[in-house]
């Protein structure tokens, strides 16, 4: 019995630190502190590697605010694995079939 309550709240802690990081990673995001954001959102990700949202604002900050496309529809693409249905599901698709495209459609540098 004892064990089973320690297992709840342990999974009770992690989810309110989960929950804890992700604010603060919005926070950071909202303040444009980028590093301290995602520093916040990958502690998110620690906990929970499934948190759609989290894998949504990484994506944001490095396609539209660090430049690192490659990084940017990896977290595109979790997002999307998770909440394929959800409301900036569409915002993600075109990124990523933005740049993919951009990518195979690049000629090698001479």
């Amino acid at each position: 019995d004892k064990l089973s309550k320690t297992a709840v709240l342990k999974d009770r802690l992690a989810k309110e630190n989960s929950i804890l990081h992700y604010n603060l990673g919005v926070f950071y995001l909202q303040r444009q502190d980028f590093n301290e954001a995602i520093r916040e959102f990958e502690k998110v990700l620690e906990l929970n590697p499934n948190d759609a949202a989290t894998h949504y604002n990484l994506g944001i900050i490095y396609s539209e605010y660090l430049d690192n496309k490659s990084k940017a529809i990896a977290h595109f693409k979790k997002y999307l694995a998770i909440e394929p249905n959800d409301k900036d599901a569409d915002k993600a698709r075109k990124y990523i079939l933005t740049w993919e495209k951009w990518q195979d459609e690049k000629l090698p540098l001479r």
